[in-house]
């Protein structure tokens, strides 16, 4: 019973906006395999925060490679549990093994096809393989199967919409979110310069800068690995530059008094 409630209160954290959120559920899944070893859910919710910690797909490589481990081990001891499999996906997913990635979620939502999480992260492996329609779809399956269901479906879905040229549709999505982050702002300047707002792009790469030191909105997305082709963030660095100059010439016009 020790091992469930600190369990509840990790996958808790684990779904909250702000600091220090995230260790706090590494902290409660950390107790919970101490207290039961056995609890599947417990080693797989454990290498998600930890990966989550370590920034994703940015990870350092003995944090990806630990995050896999406990994901394995997941899986391993209860190959009948879905969400088991759905954070061996994103695992994966983060190690650039997209075929295995693709594997996985699809696995999950075999294994349960009536909970609407696993099915919302086939949408978000999808999109990133190069397939936002698909990835879009499944996502909004899953929120009908769940009206109620986590912050994280709006930010998978905006990233889809966005990959999918829908850019008014990924501003709402983010819009939706109980918080946004240096990424999720720039990815807002990146929509609004796609649709001739130079105001909201400006406005929204202020923001990011405002949120991290010394970010540069460029580099990031070139590092940005969860996506299987390269040539599918191709949409983002232009709209990025296209922010970016719209700023500029904002910045460089007179007012007119």
């Amino acid at each position: 019973m020790t091992a469930w409630r600190h369990f509840v209160a990790g996958v808790a954290a684990l779904r909250r906006y702000g600091p220090g959120v995230n260790e706090e559920a590494c902290a409660h899944f950390r107790l919970t395999v101490a207290r039961d070893p056995i609890f599947a859910l417990g080693h797989s919710y454990l290498g998600l925060a930890i990966l989550t910690i370590g920034r994703y797909d940015a990870s350092p490589q003995d944090v990806l490679n630990e995050g896999l481990a406990l994901a394995l081990r997941g899986v391993e001891l209860a190959p009948e549990e879905a969400r088991c499999h759905t954070i061996l996906a994103l695992a994966r997913l983060w190690r650039r093994q997209v075929d295995a990635a693709e594997f996985s979620a699809r696995q999950a939502v075999q294994i349960n096809p009536s909970d609407p999480d696993p099915l919302a992260m086939l949408g978000y492996v999808l999109t990133l393989r190069g397939k936002p329609t698909e990835g879009i779809a499944c996502l909004e399956a899953a929120i009908r199967l769940n009206p109620l269901h986590p912050a994280w479906y709006h930010g998978d879905l905006a990233i889809a919409h966005h990959i999918a040229g829908n850019h008014a549709e990924a501003i709402a999505c983010i819009q939706r979110l109980p918080a946004t982050d240096s990424w999720k702002e720039t990815r807002l300047a990146a929509c609004h310069a796609a649709l001739g707002d130079a105001v909201g792009a400006a406005r929204h790469l202020d923001r990011a800068e405002a949120m991290t030191q010394g970010w540069d909105a460029q580099a990031m997305i070139d590092s940005w690995a969860e996506l299987e082709h390269s040539a599918d963030r191709s949409y983002l660095q232009r709209e990025v530059a296209l922010a970016l100059e719209l700023r500029r010439h904002l910045k460089s016009t007179p007012k007119v008094s």
